[in-house]
């Protein structure tokens, strides 16, 4: 998602929210929270699943430069014999 488009929403929810705190308009609060509730469990469920992939990723590059430092070790060793 964009950002422009969860400031735009949540702008629009803050007004929203004013609007029923001074009885302008008649709406129910779960209408009203709801964009909110379900931005907030889209980024935490997208918060949570990058954490591990990233750990995963982290993993993964570390495997991979130990790999290259044993193989260029081998190397180095097999051409000074």
């Amino acid at each position: 998602m964009d950002n422009f488009f969860i400031y735009w929403l949540v702008w629009l929810n803050l007004i929203l929210i004013n609007a029923k705190i001074w009885d302008k308009i008649d709406v129910s609060w779960w209408w009203l929270l709801s964009p909110m509730i379900v931005l907030l469990c889209i980024g935490s469920f997208a918060y949570f699943t990058r954490g591990k992939t990233t750990t995963a990723n982290a993993q993964g590059l570390r495997q991979t430069v130990e790999t290259y430092s044993e193989l260029i070790d081998r190397i180095t060793r097999k051409g000074s014999h």
